[in-house]
């Protein structure tokens, strides 16, 4: 949950609908009563799969629901530039998962501790007792022939969410979750990025615990077609 530093006595579910991690009822997560428990094995931090490395020669997978990247694959995303009023291809990937509560609270408090206007605040004693917080690494190429301007341009924003490995609501604990959306909780990233970049960051989610798999969803519109596509990355917990 996210909130402004200026505000840090915001109410609980103010706090809750500003970052939507869990419970937000306008596009974030929601949680309703579910007909059963879903099942999961224990959690464990993930290593990252071999891939290409970030250069010219990526090929992306098209990371569909049946079909999803694996940890370490590459997906396309866009970058705008102001070189042309348009927008250009990227790629970003997944690299690792963290679960361990220590470790993802040392994200959260580097986070916490950084210039950001936000402040992540600590689940809701409710919401603790079936969720927990997790962190996945990212990174990103900006590829060498992409258009962009002497600047540079500003890093992508990147929004991701949570969804059941069928692409819909996530079934466990008694509820049923639809759409967790994570943040980006990056500290020290650069201001712009430049054609060859490859960056790396930190996305935060709110996930049900006793879950063992979801999917990651973003989504992009493609330069040529103006066709909004899905992107989806199979998360094993």
């Amino acid at each position: 949950m996210r909130m402004r530093k200026t505000c840090a006595l915001v109410a609980c579910g103010a706090l809750v609908a500003a970052l939507g991690l869990f419970g937000c009822s306008s596009g974030g997560g929601e949680s309703q009563p579910a007909a059963g428990d879903g099942s999961a094995d224990g959690a464990a931090t993930e290593e990252p799969a071999a891939s290409q490395p970030a250069g010219e020669d990526i090929v992306p997978v098209e990371g569909t629901v049946e079909s999803p990247a694996q940890m370490g694959e590459w997906l396309p995303a866009t970058i705008y530039s102001v070189e042309d009023d348009a927008d250009h291809i990227i790629y970003y990937r997944f690299t690792s998962v963290e679960t361990d509560a220590a470790a993802v609270q040392e994200a959260i408090d580097a986070y916490n501790n950084s210039d950001s206007i936000f402040y992540i605040s600590e689940l809701d004693a409710d919401d603790a007792d079936d969720m927990m917080y997790i962190t996945v690494g990212y990174e990103m190429y900006i590829p060498e022939d992409t258009v962009l301007s002497e600047y540079g341009a500003s890093v992508p924003n990147l929004y991701f969410s949570l969804y059941g490995t069928d692409g819909g609501s996530i079934e466990a604990n008694g509820y049923t979750y639809i759409g967790l959306h994570g943040e980006d909780i990056t500290v020290d990233g650069p201001d712009s990025v430049f054609p060859g970049d490859a960056i790396t960051g930190t996305y935060l989610f709110s996930a049900p615990q006793n879950v063992s798999e979801m999917l990651i969803q973003g989504d992009y519109t493609d330069p040529e077609t103006e066709e909004s596509i899905e992107t989806n990355t199979l998360l094993k917990l």
